[in-house]
């Protein structure tokens, strides 16, 4: 009865035949699609897998402190006030000087400016040079190979005296708490000439001669009267180098005329 109604809905049996073929093929076209799905699940779980979203993760890790840690101060006693840079030459010696200074022993030892004045008088014949600086002062440093030189350059008509002015005066720190610095500056420089630690206060022995700042060079002629003394004004901004061309333009020729003309 079915087949009839069917059969009724289509003109012929070849119509019926054919709309029953296209049903089949679309069935297996279908189950093949289906099919396909499937291996190509089990092939890539990821596209049967449901996607969750996961937290994004920073590009950059986040940067961890250290806690602040104080830092530790060791405290310096006057008595090395010194730096470690105060004991290297800033301008090394001159073949003059170092050729000068070979074999001689330095040696460092102790006065005060009344005694240092008594004993220039003993030198009559000679033109003295005094040198008054401190190890903590860096132009005195950079211009002592100078001061050697000139000596080195007249070696028996100059007496070249090296005076220290570290002392401060602290009953607590006395005058020998000074005395390793100033020989071990002393020693690098190969200082073979007349070298003295200063027992006068630094400030009061200032105010006594009327010096404002280290370094100062007194030059006394073969009777041992002062002739000049170089030192710098505070004021000056480019001291180093205008206490070296002092030395060179001023000192030198004086000495040069002092040894020639007394000799």
């Amino acid at each position: 009865m079915r087949l009839q109604n069917l059969s009724f809905t289509f003109r012929s049996p070849d119509a019926f035949c054919a709309a029953v073929m296209s049903l089949v093929f679309i069935a297996c076209l279908t189950a093949g699609c289906f099919q396909d799905a499937k291996q190509a699940g089990e092939s890539h779980p990821e596209i049967n897998s449901v996607t969750t979203a996961q937290p994004s993760l920073p590009t950059t890790l986040p940067v961890q402190h250290e806690p602040d840690v104080e830092p530790t101060l060791t405290p310096v006693s006057p008595d090395v006030h010194t730096k470690v840079d105060a004991t290297t030459p800033e301008r090394p010696n001159s073949d003059i000087s170092t050729k000068w200074t070979e074999g001689k022993t330095v040696e460092l030892k102790f006065t005060n400016w009344a005694h240092l004045q008594d004993q220039i008088l003993t030198l009559q014949g000679k033109t003295v040079l005094v040198y008054l600086w401190s190890t903590n002062c860096l132009i005195c440093r950079q211009e002592f190979p100078r001061f050697l030189e000139l000596q080195a350059e007249f070696p028996d008509n100059l007496v070249a005296i090296s005076v220290c002015c570290d002392f401060q005066g602290s009953p607590e720190h006395p005058v020998e708490t000074y005395y390793e610095a100033a020989k071990i500056f002393l020693d690098t420089q190969q200082a073979g000439i007349q070298n003295y630690l200063l027992e006068n206060p630094q400030k009061s022995f200032f105010e006594m001669i009327e010096l404002k700042d280290l370094p100062a060079i007194y030059v006394y002629n073969s009777k041992g009267l002062l002739q000049k003394r170089f030192d710098l004004p505070a004021s000056n901004e480019k001291q180093s180098d205008r206490f070296g061309v002092t030395i060179e333009q001023d000192l030198r020729p004086l000495v040069r005329r002092l040894v020639i003309n007394e000799n």
